[in-house]
């Protein structure tokens, strides 16, 4: 057998140590229905990853999808709406602590203030930078 999917086996590999390590806490501390679960998805996954690293043709299937333009077009859709969700969320959680804090002038909440600036800062230079590449770039 010939291992045609790297990334797969050893995705395998991990699914697999981890239903090792949670039937061994299950040992250890006895049985709970959260790790059970977990184990048979882990399982199927693994079971699942394992073949896909062997088979060639699902190999071949992978890397036609992975290039396909429909598919890489989605993709940066969906990492475009991620990047907006988060970046709007970090500026109402902001402007929230900024108006609570000027409410209860609590000094905890200066460092979440801080942080959420930080992320907002860095999102907004993100966003100008990679404008700036791909404008050079297309």
């Amino acid at each position: 057998m010939k291992l045609y999917s790297k990334k797969r086996f050893a995705s395998a590999c991990v699914c697999i140590a981890i239903v090792i390590a949670a039937i061994v806490v299950q040992l250890l501390k006895g049985f709970r229905i959260d790790l059970t679960v977990l184990s048979i998805v882990l399982s199927i996954i693994a079971i699942r990853d394992m073949r896909k690293s062997f088979s060639k043709e699902a190999f071949q299937r992978e890397v036609i999808e992975a290039h396909d333009e429909r598919n890489e077009l989605v993709a940066h859709r969906g990492d475009a709406t991620a990047f907006k969700v988060v970046l709007h969320t970090s500026i109402v959680l902001e402007i929230a602590t900024i108006g609570l804090y000027a409410l209860t002038k609590e000094d905890m909440l200066l460092p979440a203030i801080i942080a959420f600036s930080v992320v907002v800062f860095v999102a907004f230079v993100s966003n100008i930078v990679s404008n700036i590449y791909y404008e050079k770039r297309i």
